[in-house]
């Protein structure tokens, strides 16, 4: 009987004891759970954290750089740019040089001077392959200086046959004559308007007029003139210095005006016969301002040498590498 109570007694202290000991064990359990739940948490919240930091550190420096005025390394120094020039691919050099200026206020002086020599070097190529000739062409209006405008290629026209017959109908009579560039300045009515070369002749259409084409053959000279009121960019073309022949140039931006002139000579003196004369450029006094004030000092490496004569100034350089032709003394004015 004895043996009975103390077995008992055993048995409940041991129960008391199994109780308190599985209560402590849960208790602790349940405050390590929470410990590592609140670790975790925290882990969370500063890998959450780090995150938010790295993305608001790099869209900082990525927001520094487009604000940039001034690059910390020259662009010219990209060891991909350098690979491409050192391969003599200048189209590929002329993008990616260009893509890296656009991003500061200020470009280094050294970054213009090898983006005119890039683009000069393009423009002096004239022995090559009509093919190679009309990749330097593209590439040239390719800049993102003009990746708001309408330009359109021999390729879309290819893949657009009733675009090749559709447009300048009453000038381009001639549907073997293909499109090889077409800068659309219409805003509201495209295909309406602007201006258009094929192989031997250039076409243009204004929002007023008719619609007007010159043969290559003919065409003897550009003359860039700006007026204010003039489209929306204040640009218009002249052939052979008539005003009946002023081609408006609208939403080009002044940034792009040199670039796209000098593409214009390049393809139109490379399609002149050989015993034909070199088309020449000359500026009015206006376009010679807005080119002397904003251009001029983005660009002094390409421009180069400048001629005043009869109050127009050739742009000596960048004429002479689309052209062939030594302008000195040749600038007139109007």
């Amino acid at each position: 009987m004895k043996i009975f109570f103390v077995f008992c007694f055993i048995f409940s202290v041991s129960n008391f004891v199994n109780a308190g000991f599985w209560d402590e064990v849960s208790e602790k359990a349940s405050t390590l759970k929470e410990k590592a739940v609140e670790k975790t948490s925290k882990v969370i919240e500063n890998t959450t954290n780090l995150a938010n930091d790295t993305k608001t550190l790099v869209g900082n420096k990525l927001e520094k750089l487009k604000k940039s005025k001034r690059p910390e390394i020259l662009c010219k120094e990209a060891s991909f740019y350098k690979e491409l020039v050192d391969s003599m691919d200048y189209r590929g050099a002329l993008l990616e040089i260009h893509k890296c200026i656009a991003l500061y206020d200020e470009p280094a002086t050294k970054d213009i001077d090898s983006f005119n020599a890039i683009l000069t070097k393009i423009l002096e190529q004239k022995t090559v392959s009509e093919t190679e000739l009309y990749k330097n062409f593209v590439a040239i209006l390719s800049l993102p200086y003009f990746s708001n405008l309408n330009f359109r290629f021999s390729n879309y026209f290819e893949t657009q046959p009733t675009k090749q017959a559709s447009l300048f109908p009453d000038v381009h009579l001639t549907s073997t004559n293909k499109y090889h560039f077409y800068f659309d300045t219409g805003r509201v009515m495209s295909d309406g308007r602007g201006l258009a070369l094929t192989k031997n002749s250039i076409l243009w259409k204004n929002l007023l007029g008719t619609q007007e084409s010159m043969s290559f053959s003919n065409l003897k000279n550009f003359t860039l003139i700006f007026e204010r009121g003039v489209s929306l960019s204040g640009w218009k073309l002249r052939i052979n210095v008539s005003e009946k022949n002023d081609i408006r140039l609208s939403r080009l931006p002044k940034e792009g005006v040199v670039p796209f002139i000098s593409a214009l000579l390049y393809f139109v003196n490379s399609h002149k016969l050989e015993n034909q004369e070199k088309v020449s450029l000359n500026l009015s006094k206006d376009a010679i301002l807005m080119l002397t004030t904003t251009f001029y000092q983005r660009h002094e490496g390409l421009i180069g040498k400048i001629v005043l004569k009869g109050g127009c100034l050739a742009l000596e350089k960048i004429v002479s590498a689309a052209t062939g032709m030594r302008l000195s003394g040749s600038c007139v004015g109007i």
